[in-house]
């Protein structure tokens, strides 16, 4: 927050519906943190990150997700990254929702690109990228049929976006604007279509606490 171009949090500028009310698409993969290596959080460290995180709320958490190993650790820490993200896009929706008079879209993407460590690494952070602009050509990989199916459905929704801010037109599958009564978003998968997506909502209701201890703001 600098006074000017940011003059307030932006949950405060949505609250006040200060925001540029315009069309907006957000989204994310479902494997967002999939790439973060086994040694960077141990038991000790992400125990300590997690009071650094959740604050008062932190045993809250540990009794939701307790962690004995190095390993647990390591799969708690990548779940709360992810999570902390799709939480991110439907707060930012509400927000909107209950502010704002312009559509939002959400979409998750969770087709793992094929190549070494694609079981390992699912829809990784960025994974989506090569399919929204269509250019797989350039990432040396072994696409399908499949994926390069996808790859022209999901651009021709971020050009539709891009011309008239709406993603749907012809021969795509229909895409709502998000509602927070009905919390519908495209999921990019080998199956693409609109639905409510999956998600961990105890830990979503632990970042709300958060969110309204930190005034507007989540330390992740």
């Amino acid at each position: 927050m600098d006074g000017w171009l940011l003059p307030e949090s932006v949950a405060s500028i949505y609250e006040k519906g200060r925001q540029i009310d315009v069309p907006m698409l957000i989204g994310g993969t479902s494997d967002e943190a999939a790439t973060i290596p086994h040694d960077v959080v141990k038991l000790d460290s992400f125990e300590f990150w997690v009071k650094t995180v959740f604050g008062d709320y932190a045993q809250e958490y540990l009794k939701l997700c307790p962690v004995e190993t190095d390993a647990e650790a390591w799969g708690n820490f990548i779940a709360i990254k992810n999570e902390s993200i799709h939480w991110a896009t439907r707060k930012w929706a509400h927000q909107q929702n209950s502010s704002g008079t312009q559509p939002i879209y959400l979409y998750s993407f969770s087709k793992a690109p094929p190549g070494e460590l694609s079981a390992q690494h699912g829809a990784y952070h960025m994974g989506d990228l090569v399919y929204a602009f269509n250019n797989l050509d350039k990432v040396d990989r072994p696409w399908t049929q499949e994926d390069r199916e996808l790859a022209d459905l999901m651009s021709s929704a971020w050009v539709n976006f891009a011309k008239k801010g709406n993603p749907n037109g012809d021969r795509l599958p229909l895409w709502p604007a998000y509602s927070s009564k009905d919390d519908v978003i495209m999921v990019f998968d080998s199956k693409t279509q609109a639905k409510v997506d999956e998600r961990n909502t105890a830990l979503h209701r632990l970042f709300d606490k958060e969110f309204e201890m930190n005034k507007g703001y989540l330390k992740l």
